[in-house]
């Protein structure tokens, strides 16, 4: 029989993952199946019905990494499973917490209502609150980074550490540490490609934006995340466990 607490992280770790895997999923759903209609990125769901779906899911995400524990520091290491984690699981709530301005808001005359293409009634908050909205709205994305980068350091350095060489190095040539090499660089290839659709002038970024750029470079990222943790979760393992027989 395992270990309890061995099976404590992989449950964790295959919670987190198909959080992960589920999000962007429905999201898109949501807007094609049912004719919602498609948002530029996955946060500006978060002013559609699928809005509290958004925000349980990252929520739970936040509270997995901060409540895992992970193996402790061995000597000679210099990062911690533990404070990687909360440092991804702060960057998930955070980005729950402060959500994105929604489209045209400060052209909104103040306390007056009307129904998005989602079907959801908006009222216009006063100007002086949509300014001071606009204002923070960068925390958004600075929590979305610090979620990213934490989570490209675990398959970077946290993860591949189960497979080394006699020599005490990590073993790139295993397929697991391969497959978390690939996840890692597409966490940050999607933190470069979201960076650049940062710095781009108003028309580009229109241009983007009609294409949903910003929605498929984060599910990139959010996909990513959930394969590097479904696979530490040993996935295919515990599903295997479930069937008649085994």
């Amino acid at each position: 029989m395992q270990d309890p607490q061995v099976l404590s992280y992989l449950a964790v770790r295959r919670a987190l993952g198909l959080l992960g895997l589920a999000l962007p999923g429905a999201l898109y759903a949501y807007a094609r199946l049912f004719g919602y209609g498609m948002q530029p990125s996955i946060s500006e769901f978060y002013h559609t019905h699928m809005g509290d779906l958004l925000v349980g899911c990252l929520v739970a995400i936040g509270v997995f990494l901060i409540s895992y524990q992970g193996y402790p520091r061995q000597p000679g290491e210099h990062l911690s499973d533990r404070w990687v984690a909360r440092a991804a699981g702060l960057g998930a709530l955070g980005v729950a917490l402060f959500s994105v301005v929604p489209p045209d808001l400060e052209a909104c005359p103040s306390g007056q209502s009307f129904v998005t293409e989602a079907g959801r009634t908006v009222t216009c908050p006063v100007q002086g609150l949509v300014t001071h909205w606009a204002r923070f709205a960068w925390l958004h994305f600075a929590w979305a980074a610090l979620f990213f980068l934490a989570l490209a350091v675990f398959c970077f350095f946290l993860f591949p550490r189960g497979d080394t060489t006699p020599e005490g190095k990590v073993d790139w040539s295993a397929s697991k540490n391969r497959l978390y090499f690939i996840c890692g660089t597409a966490l940050l290839l999607s933190i470069l490609c979201l960076g650049i659709y940062a710095l781009l002038g108003p028309e580009a970024r229109a241009a983007l934006r009609a294409r949903n750029y910003v929605f498929w470079w984060e599910t990139v990222g959010v996909v990513a995340f959930a394969i590097s943790w479904l696979a530490k979760g040993k996935i295919v393992a515990g599903v295997m466990g479930l069937l008649p027989g085994r």
